[in-house]
């Protein structure tokens, strides 16, 4: 027999989903941000009748591990990074979603990007610096920062460094000064929504750029460190010229550390496409196996990956 269920909407878009298996004292209920959420609307609208299954997607505390890959794991509330007992601040919070029964992969692979950075100071501060700024965490485990760059894209440093949607940006990490004292060095730069400000001007492009937590070098101590030295970067959106992002359209800080809570103001749906071979977004993979098979005329993005460099089968620019 189907389970009983109904799907609430409220005002706000979210969902809420009640079922009443015959097996249970009581309805269950779980809002959209639950863990299982798609899961479980997926088993109650295809007209299941396993309530064994049902009642194990909503208790979160059921399967947890497998969140978590051979690097990474949990054994009750310690976390362990290949073998060794770690303890941060995202560890605490992983467990505070996990309590709350709020989705927390997106965390869980932040994490154990985190934890390949070879700083131990980048890994202790890291997500001190993210969550003061509210850098929202992507769906990947990634983090998403701003940069003012040159009115035809190149770096205001030396002008030499092309930063148009889909081009990753890096530098070898042992040429780039780790000396969080050390102010202004050779390096590339992000930053926060003030410090981006203050550092272009007038038809400056404003850019939003993704970083790997694994390529932090640094958060300098000087402009209230509200600036990072990183080694790569992968340029995601143009945000408009300095005076119409800071001016006319007068854009404020980054309000949520949520992906989804800043996608729709900063314009991103659709770009989270995943590469089915590494996972990372389509447009920014690097793992040649992303062939999308849509050829595009020459200096245009392919429709499908928004990319057309390194991955994909279309023509060099």
């Amino acid at each position: 027999m189907q389970i009983p269920y109904t799907i609430t909407t409220l005002e706000s878009g979210e969902e809420f989903i009640s079922a009443f298996p015959l097996g249970a004292n009581k309805p269950l209920s779980v809002p959209s941000d639950h863990i299982h959420f798609n899961q479980i609307k997926e088993l109650l609208v295809s007209g299941s009748d396993d309530e064994d299954l049902l009642v194990e997607l909503f208790d979160v505390k059921r399967g947890i591990e497998q969140k978590f890959n051979n690097d990474l794991e949990i054994r009750g509330e310690d976390f362990y990074y290949r073998g060794s007992l770690i303890h941060n601040k995202v560890c605490d919070l992983i467990l505070e979603y996990i309590g709350n029964n709020y989705k927390f992969d997106h965390l869980v692979k932040f994490l154990g990007k985190l934890m390949e950075n070879p700083s131990k100071r980048s890994v202790d501060l890291a997500w001190e610096y993210i969550s003061r700024y509210k850098m929202p965490i992507t769906e990947n485990g990634n983090f998403l920062s701003m940069k003012a760059v040159r009115n035809d894209f190149m770096d205001k440093y030396s002008g030499t460094i092309y930063n148009g949607v889909g081009e990753v940006v890096e530098m070898p990490r042992n040429q780039i000064s780790d000396d969080f004292r050390d102010p202004c060095s050779r390096g590339i730069h992000v930053g926060y929504h003030d410090y981006v400000k203050s550092y272009g001007s007038g038809s400056d492009q404003i850019i939003l750029v993704e970083v790997n937590p694994r390529d932090i070098v640094c958060v300098p101590e000087d402009c209230n460190s509200q600036k990072m030295r990183v080694c790569k970067y992968t340029v995601i959106k143009e945000l408009g010229t300095h005076d119409d992002f800071f001016g006319s359209q007068n854009v404020k800080p980054f309000q949520s550390s949520s992906y989804e809570g800043v996608k729709n103001e900063y314009g991103l749906e659709g770009y989270e496409e995943t590469c089915d071979n590494c996972g990372e977004y389509v447009y920014a993979c690097e793992c040649d196996e992303c062939d999308c098979g849509t050829i595009v005329d020459e200096g245009e993005l392919c429709e499908e990956c928004n990319h057309c460099e390194d991955c994909c089968d279309c023509p060099p620019f």
